[in-house]
Parts: C-alpha cells; sequence; structure tokens
C-alpha cells in the first residue's frame, strides 16, 4: 500500500538503471518532499548519463553504488524496486519482512494516473501496437483530449503527473516485470491489449506458469465496463470484459480481421470493411496483426466509424523493428535489434521478399532455441551466430538441414567479427538482417545499442565501398 504522501519519507530506489524509470522516480519522489536513496549494482561510470539527468536537476539524494550496502535501507520506508530484480531477491524480502512498503516506478504512475488508460502486453508487438494505438488515436478522437505514451516503450510518464487529466489518454506499455510488480495492487486499464504470449524471459520467471500468470495481471482486475483485446488463437484467457478479437482470418467473431488485402471491423454484430493499404513498415503477417490489435484497442475508445487510411499510411516504425540503415553496393543492412524472442526472427525472416544473411544469437534468457534453429534454413541458407547462444543456434540449424539443402552457419566471438562475416557471405540483392531473437545483455547493455553498434558498421561498410568505386 504507498502512502497518500511522500513527503519526509525515507525511499530507496533499488536500481537506478539506464533507461529512465529510476531517474523518473528519484525527480518524482524528490519532488514531492521524500528522503531519496539510490543504490545500483552498478558503477558511477556505467550509470553516469542517469546521474548527469539527477545531477542537472539538482536532486537531492544519496547514492550508493557498486553494490547494496546495508545502509541503503537502514531507514528505508518505501522501497522502490527495477523491474530487472528478480522474483524473491533476498534484500527485498528482508525489507518486506520488516515492514518496508514495496513498489515499483510503474505502480507510482499507475496509483496516481487519472487519465483512460489502454495497457498493452505481449511476447512480441507491443512498442509497435502502442505506436500504432497514438496514432489512430489521434486520428479519430476530440484533438482537446491529451494523448501519452509510456512505461516499457522506454519513456516513464511520472514527470507528466500534474498535468495529465481524467478527459486524457494514456497507453502504457507492459512488460512481464512490470506486471509482476503490479500483481497486488489491482491495476485496472479501461482497456487491456494482450498481443500474443510464447515463452519468454524464462532466465527471470521461475517457469511458464509464472510468466503467463504475471502477463494475466493486465486484465484480472478488470470490470464488465472495461475492455480486453485478445488474438484470436488465445483460449485460455480469464475474460472479464467486453472483448475483441483480432487475427488475419475472419473467425465471426466481434474483432478486428484482416484478410485478403481487406480489414474487418464486427462489434454487437455491426460489421464494416475496406480495403487496407499499408506502407513497407507494417508489411508481414506480424505487423498486420499488431495493426489489427491497435485497431480494435481504438474501436473500444471510439465506438465509431474509424478513420484508418492516414495513420496507417504515415506510419514510419520504430527504431531497431525492421528499420533499412544502409544501402549500397546492391545490399541493404535491415536493424531489427528490438527482435528478442524465437517468434520476432521467424516473423522477420517470413516478411522479406529477397534472400538474406541472418544475424541471430545474444544472451540466454531460458527458452528454447533449437525449435527456432531448426527453422532458420527455411527461410535463408546463411547464418553468422552472435553471443551465448551461438552453439545452440547453429548445431540445431545444422541439424535441420535435409540433404539436398544448403546452410553456412559461422558462429562468432564478437560484433565486428559477426558483422565482417556477414557481408562476406552476401551477395548483390542480398539483405542482412540482425534480427538477434535473443536478448542482448551479453555483448551490449541493451538492444538500443546493439542496433546502433550495426547501423554504425554497416554505415563505416558502405563509405568504404565508395572509396573503393
Amino acid at each position: 500500500m504507498l502512502p497518500r504522501s511522500y513527503e519526509d519519507k525515507h525511499v530507496t530506489i533499488m536500481g537506478l538503471g539506464r533507461l529512465g524509470g529510476g531517474v523518473a522516480a528519484a525527480r518524482y519522489l524528490a519532488s514531492q518532499g521524500a528522503h531519496v536513496v539510490v543504490t545500483d549494482l552498478r558503477s558511477s561510470h556505467e550509470l553516469d548519463a542517469s546521474l548527469r539527468q539527477l545531477n542537472d536537476d539538482g536532486c537531492d539524494l544519496t547514492c550508493y553504488l557498486g553494490g547494496h550496502p546495508d545502509a541503503a535501507f537502514e531507514k528505508c520506508e518505501l522501497l522502490v524496486v527495477n523491474p530487472a530484480v528478480r522474483p524473491g531477491n533476498k534484500i527485498v524480502e528482508r525489507c518486506r519482512n520488516r515492514g518496508v512498503a514495496i513498489t515499483s516506478e510503474i505502480e507510482l504512475f499507475v496509483a496516481r494516473n487519472p487519465a483512460f488508460t489502454i495497457a498493452v502486453t505481449g511476447s512480441n508487438g507491443k512498442s509497435t501496437t502502442c505506436q500504432l494505438i497514438y496514432d489512430l488515436l489521434r486520428e479519430n478522437i476530440d484533438p482537446a483530449r491529451g494523448i501519452r505514451v509510456g512505461g516499457n516503450i522506454g519513456q516513464s510518464l511520472l514527470p507528466d503527473l500534474p498535468s495529465i487529466r481524467s478527459e486524457d489518454i494514456v497507453v502504457l506499455e507492459l512488460s512481464s516485470f512490470q506486471l509482476h510488480q503490479l500483481e497486488d495492487t489491482g491495476i485496472c486499464p479501461d482497456v487491456a491489449v494482450i498481443t500474443g504470449l510464447s515463452p519468454n524471459h524464462l532466465d527471470w520467471h521461475p517457469d511458464l506458469e509464472h510468466y503467463v500468470s504475471a502477463k494475466q495481471v493486465i486484465s484480472a482486475s478488470q470490470k464488465a465496463t472495461d475492455g480486453v483485446v485478445l488474438p484470436d488463437d488465445l483460449n485460455d484467457w480469464p475474460i472479464r470484459g467486453r472483448c475483441l478479437r483480432f487475427g488475419l482470418s475472419d473467425s465471426g467473431e466481434d474483432g478486428v480481421f484482416i484478410e485478403d488485402g481487406a480489414i474487418v471491423i464486427r462489434t454487437d454484430d455491426v460489421e464494416s470493411a475496406e480495403r487496407l493499404s499499408v506502407n513497407s513498415t507494417l508489411q508481414g503477417d506480424h505487423n498486420l496483426k499488431n495493426l489489427a490489435a491497435a485497431v480494435a484497442a481504438v474501436q473500444l475508445v471510439v465506438n465509431d466509424t474509424l478513420q484508418l487510411q492516414p495513420a496507417i499510411q504515415h506510419f514510419g516504425g520504430l527504431p531497431h523493428r525492421m528499420r533499412t540503415v544502409a544501402q549500397c553496393h546492391g545490399r541493404r543492412f535491415v536493424d531489427d535489434s528490438a527482435s528478442t524472442t524465437p517468434e520476432s526472427t521467424i516473423a522477420a525472416l517470413k516478411s522479406l521478399s529477397s534472400g538474406c544473411v541472418l544475424i541471430a544469437g545474444g544472451g540466454d534468457k531460458g527458452v528454447d532455441l533449437v525449435p527456432l534453429g531448426k527453422q532458420i534454413h527455411r527461410y535463408t541458407d546463411r547464418l553468422v551466430a552472435i553471443g551465448a547462444t551461438a552453439a545452440v543456434l547453429t548445431e540445431s540449424a545444422m541439424a535441420g538441414v535435409s540433404e539436398e539443402q544448403e546452410l553456412t552457419a559461422i558462429k562468432t566471438t564478437n560484433f565486428v567479427t559477426a558483422f565482417e562475416h556477414a557481408v562476406e557471405l552476401t551477395r548483390p540483392g542480398d539483405i542482412v538482417l540482425l534480427s538477434p531473437g535473443c536478448s542482448s545483455h551479453d555483448w551490449f547493455p541493451d538492444f538500443q545499442e546493439r542496433g546502433r553498434a550495426f547501423a554504425r558498421l554497416a554505415g563505416e561498410w558502405c563509405e568504404a565501398q565508395k572509396k573503393i568505386r
């Protein structure tokens, strides 16, 4: 239970992090009069950008970096836990046992958020779906209603709390980590969107059941007047509100379905259909599903005929999601570094219309990668494997190849070498696709830095080709 006021409360933020949530929580709580302590396992050098943001704001706080000493928790009355901290952490449990209130950055926001809320979760496609919802809302609601997007998509909305009104709309991307932290809070979004469900983050969650249970928090406290958007193949999800399904074949249920180049919207037995024209950033079945989910969510908000085409045509995609970062000498370099699940890598391969060299692999999240390896040869004959999972990917990929097929699979020990091998394997007209299907945390701080490294190498290679020619 959060206190009614943070004035003079002793608050410890466990995990400042590099992605902004810890910084936003520290700023917000300091502005509310709390005595803030920050502790993180990383060094001041590793957290330089986050610390500079706090210093620039003149935040009065105490920092313990490079570890979690007892002194950081001595006076703690409220503990704000970073989503990266795993369930059962001994320090968190000790604080809980002595009566310290445990919370998270996302709960700090949700507890005070007055706006109509659309919350989005799923194993893949969350960020793209959130952005599409935002773009569709801008085309279909009164401009006087403010729209904000935040959460796991990379932007904390805590700084916006003072200006958010009840008539506004907040679109929140929620990871399984964040939802687990919200389990006992009774979070109840007006619309809950589940983009899909497949095994993920099993290095953090004890098992698949725990992962699924965390995801289900998003709609567990909904009322009959709330809405939920579900894929047409997710059948074991508890439904308490009005449900719209989405998919790539019309099931006849209420929902949004994209089939044969048309989008069908059906609500309360009222049906509409129109031809659909999408730009290149929405190509691929996975992106059409994201679009259908977004349209269903907005339909639950607007409950009227939607203007779809302007938002769809102008959708520019998000960084590190099938983004062309360089093109020269007959080669195209595509950054899909945000792909951190096997399913998203397969979806990326399916969406390509020309041959490719795949760069895949990375940190081990406890997910079975053998099925991915066995699928790779269906879409490409060249694999460059990276990171901690390189061995299992190459071995399973080669095991899936028949006598009639060929597959070149190379294991690498660093990213520069991986890029060089990938380029060497290309032919004119090919794509070099970075779609790892794994986390970045063995070689990179995050998937964004992995994508930036790929774009930098691609740019340098293209510049070198110009000099040669």
